[in-house]
């Protein structure tokens, strides 16, 4: 509510003298600022006169409020426009009261108050007196100051009015205000200045909801330009809208020149998005190959077609990767990847040096190798090995035993099938292990094990280094290299016919033969000691070999060759309690042939044969001593001191029934 009664200068005097005038109690907010004026000691004949800045305090001042500055500008030119044939002065203030802008008549302003109405002044109570801004800012409203409801004198031939400016939380701002001569033109600048403070509120939301759009709009993008796949959005004319970066560097253009042109003129295939547009039907992860200039594209695809809030398609969204990139995710998400070095093939050896040094130059060509070694002779190490090695090194590394797979899947396997080539075919199809290694290594282990049927098939393939999918008629290029492994005698498969010949010099250019273990002894100490260390990661301790145990490990002639001595020292480091393996602890197996050849090759010690004979009985029977010394023909006491004596862990005998 806005009073009409303006105080006479009587009233003003009789509250001078007083204290208190009964006219105030008209204007309660004029009385309140009065009383808080005289307890401030304000004189008001002589005070009133407001602080100003200096330029480098303004400075400072008019850059923290710019944007309420740049918004209330224009709207402070208009507003003193319309009523410049009064004598006035518009201002915008910020919320301490400091005058950021000045419009109007400040001469005559300072005439009759001796107070230049310019940037920097701060027009607060304490300093000079009743104020329409002091009113304003305290009430959170317009308010309308007319001459002697002024505090001070000097102000008592000038009428002012101010509105303050909030923001949507009620928090002020800043305020506009009016300072004029003729106070019956008051009431027409307090609606002006009532319209100027709306106004400012308006432009200041604006600004604030464009900034949130901008942000959102920033967000949205590093959102999308973050992620993985190429992504374009593309309206219902198929005009592009927007694209991110990967996606213009998939497709071999600019981002600029992207955004506004029809997806038809940007690429130089037909885009299956339009069809999209055609039927309103969108798909997922669906893959492509698309005939351009560039050659063959191959993507993997999804589209979404976008509709209004009445279901019209207005637009798609397109995400789409190269398959060479869904591959290598795959790869190493099923461990398609070779971790193998030269330097994990554990040897000094003249047959493991030699094999190194021909490992090293085979990694540096692209020829295709053939490992020929016994099963259990590290073949697959070695093949990871040289893929490590070699230029491919980045690339995945496949693996597939092909004696593993039924005959009839192997192919699919290998080249992979179109959906509904064959029933339980997985829907969209799936690739093969050469697709899955393009840019890699394959590795056919037990390859003398493949039907002769699909032995014409992968001859061709590695001919025409290019695979047709089952069930499929589109060719695709495959840029693999062959590393092939044989358990078997190839050359005299052969001549057997059960594996062909142009097959085998395909496969052959380069042969590497692994020793088996029986012809590189002096390798079984370092290769124990290794598997020993590999075995202590679970429990810290590592576990020592005595000697008796070693010379049997040595002596034994491992047809399982490497494989089959880790087997046999982590079954020891399982029964060893202690940290000691001895003979007990190996397995059966390469006990009982020491003990048959021991006559032969080795004379044992009467203490070492009785020592074996305990530990082998011992365990036959669990730990029950008393079964023990009934098979050793000896009586338990005896049995007792002989457990004692070579350190065999006894175990007590289980409860006997009554």
């Amino acid at each position: 509510m806005f009073y009409s009664c303006e105080l006479n200068k009587s009233a003003w005097t009789e509250f001078q003298s007083k204290g208190d005038c009964i006219e105030l109690h008209k204007r309660p907010d004029i009385l309140e600022s009065w009383k808080r004026c005289r307890m401030r000691g304000i004189d008001p004949y002589e005070d009133g006169c407001p602080t100003c800045l200096s330029e480098a305090e303004l400075e400072e001042r008019l850059k923290a409020n710019r944007s309420l500055i740049n918004i209330g500008e224009p709207i402070i030119n208009e507003a003193y426009r319309l009523a410049s044939h009064y004598k006035m002065v518009v201002s915008l203030l910020d919320n301490d009261g400091y005058i950021l802008i000045s419009r109007g008549d400040t001469e005559d302003i300072f005439q009759q108050t001796g107070v230049n109405y310019l940037p920097g002044m701060q027009c607060i109570e304490e300093a000079m007196g009743t104020s329409s801004f002091s009113l304003a800012v305290k009430n959170g409203k317009p308010a309308r100051v007319v001459g002697p409801e002024h505090y001070c004198s000097r102000y008592h031939h000038v009428a002012c009015v101010a509105a303050p400016i909030k923001s949507e939380s009620g928090k002020i701002l800043g305020v506009v205000t009016v300072t004029e001569i003729e106070w019956e033109s008051s009431y027409c600048s307090l609606g002006i200045v009532g319209v100027a403070a709306k106004a400012i509120e308006t432009g200041i939301r604006m600004q604030l909801a464009q900034e949130q759009i901008s942000l959102n709009n920033r967000l949205q993008n590093m959102i999308v330009e973050s992620i993985s796949d190429g992504l374009l959005t593309i309206d219902a004319k198929g005009i592009v809208t927007h694209i991110n970066a990967l996606g213009a560097k998939i497709l071999d253009v600019t981002v600029e020149d992207s955004v506004g042109r029809h997806i038809g003129e940007l690429v130089d295939f037909k885009p299956v998005i339009l069809q999209v547009l055609e039927t309103g039907r969108g798909y997922t992860d669906k893959e492509f190959r698309l005939e351009s200039k560039r050659g063959v594209l191959h993507f993997v695809k999804t589209a979404i077609p976008l509709r209004d809030d009445y279901g019209q398609l207005i637009g798609v969204v397109d995400i789409f990767r190269e398959i060479k990139r869904v591959r290598k995710m795959v790869n190493q998400m099923v461990g398609a990847q070779a971790v193998f070095t030269l330097e994990d093939i554990i040897g000094d050896s003249k047959p493991i040096k030699d094999m190194r040094q021909i490992a090293k130059l085979a990694a540096t060509s692209e020829t295709t190798i053939l490992l020929e070694g016994e099963s259990g002779t590290g073949k697959e190490l070695l093949a990871q090995a040289i893929h490590n090695c070699s230029y491919r090194r980045e690339g995945p590394f496949v693996a597939i035993n092909c004696g593993a797979i039924p005959r009839d899947l192997i192919e699919s396997e290998l080249f992979g099938y179109e959906e509904g080539a064959f029933t339980g075919a997985k829907h969209g199809g799936r690739p093969g292990k050469f697709e899955m290694a393009q840019g890699g290594t394959l590795f056919l282990d037990e390859v003398g094990e493949m039907p002769l049927e699909m032995q014409v098939k992968l001859l061709r393939v590695l001919q025409l280094s290019q695979v047709v999918r089952v069930g499929g008629s589109q060719v695709i290029p495959v840029d693999v290299r062959i590393i092939a492994a044989t358990n078997r005698k190839l050359w005299q498969m052969v001549q057997d016919g059960a594996f062909r010949e142009d097959l085998y010099y395909r496969l052959n250019v380069m042969d590497i033969v692994l020793a088996p273990l029986r012809e590189r002894k002096d390798d079984i100490p370092l290769l124990i000691n290794h598997f020993l260390h590999k075995f202590a990661k679970s429990d810290g301790i590592i576990k020592k070999i005595s000697p008796e145990a070693m010379n049997m490990l040595t002596v034994w002639p491992w047809p399982g060759n490497v494989r089959e001595l880790e087997n046999a020292l982590e079954h020891a480091c399982c029964l060893a309690d202690s940290k000691d393996i001895n003979i007990e602890h190996l397995p059966r197996s390469i006990q009982n042939s020491y003990l048959r050849q021991a006559g032969d090759e080795q004379i044992m010690t009467l203490k070492e044969a009785e020592r074996l004979a305990v530990a082998n009985a011992f365990n036959i029977t669990k730990g029950n001593v008393a079964q023990t010394a009934r098979l050793l023909g000896i009586g338990r006491n005896t049995l007792y001191e002989k457990l004692k004596e070579y350190g065999v862990e006894r175990q007590i005998d289980p409860p006997r029934c009554s």
